[in-house]
């Protein structure tokens, strides 16, 4: 309809552009997202240039699909331009500029360093406190970012109290059945693991598998995200056979989404080489690629 209303470059068809970007990244398809992200910011530019608030928007979008898609350091930059225009524009003190924080911190933290990532991530976190109060959905994320982080320098007892205060503000504020409630209990499994108790972290990834599983079906990033969770659980507890199952699930499904070279799908991999499990070969003959570089535990 804006289309044959308005022709191509109007904001209102950049609007649509972005929206349809957003859904199509939330069915599992980050490549297509990034083509409409693109095309909405060219039409941004072109229309407000580069100090515009709708631009700033539209780098932000862009920088996102293309970190989903493995390039961090490309992200950054793009995310680095949308916080210049948003500090311009807005000053420091705006829900605009600090999600543009937010999205550094993640990309920073992606690129190895995660101790200035820290400070973004608590900076952020300060000022969407003083911007909303504590019962917000903002609050959340950034008590998500702060605690991922934080566990990433060595201190999960410390993330753990973070995350278990974002998920009682998710489970608030929007019940049980929602993707923030799955990601939090994916997050409070993970420090679960790190201080000792994999079996209880066993349960948390379940439950977050099967808030997944209801919301987006099996064939989705998250939940293949979830499933090798799972695995690399059950490995840990000495059910090989299981964990096996559920790996070889998530690396049918991120090779499918994702492609085989993503780093999350390599990282799928690596954990099925691990796993203990007779005449098992590698997929498609990949080698194991070195260490991960930690990142944003987000999903």
């Amino acid at each position: 309809i804006r289309r044959e209303l308005f022709g191509e470059h109007h904001p209102d068809v950049a609007s649509s552009l972005g929206n349809i970007a957003l859904y199509t990244d939330a069915l599992g398809n980050p490549r297509r997202a990034l083509e409409l992200a693109e095309q909405a910011l060219a039409i941004q530019r072109e229309l407000f240039g580069e100090r515009h608030p709708d631009t700033a928007t539209a780098l932000n979008n862009v920088a996102l699909y293309t970190n989903a898609l493995g390039n961090p350091r490309r992200a950054l930059e793009l995310a680095e331009q949308a916080l210049a225009i948003q500090r311009e524009l807005f000053g420091e003190r705006h829900p605009s500029t600090v999600n543009s924080l937010v999205n550094i911190a993640s990309y920073t933290n992606a690129l190895g360093n995660t101790k200035r990532a820290l400070e973004l991530a608590e900076q952020a976190l300060a000022i969407q406190r003083a911007l909303f109060g504590e019962q917000h959905s903002n609050t959340a994320t950034a008590l998500n970012n702060v605690a991922s982080f934080t566990s990433d320098l060595g201190n999960p007892k410390r993330a753990l109290e973070l995350v278990e205060q974002a998920l009682a503000i998710w489970r608030e504020l929007f019940g049980e059945h929602h993707p923030n409630v799955a990601a939090s209990l994916g997050n409070i499994a993970l420090y679960t693991d790190a201080l000792g108790n994999p079996r209880r972290a066993l349960e948390l990834a379940e439950q977050a598998l099967a808030i997944r599983r209801e919301l987006f079906g099996e064939r989705h990033p998250d939940t293949a995200s979830s499933l090798h969770k799972m695995a690399y659980y059950l490995n840990l507890i000495g059910k090989t056979q299981q964990a096996y199952a559920y790996a070889q699930k998530a690396f049918e499904i991120k090779k499918e989404i994702l492609g085989a070279k993503h780093p999350s799908t390599l990282i799928t991999i690596k954990l099925l080489s691990q796993i203990k499990r007779p005449g098992f070969r590698m997929p498609s003959g990949r080698k194991i690629m070195g260490k991960r570089k930690k990142g944003n535990s987000r999903k």
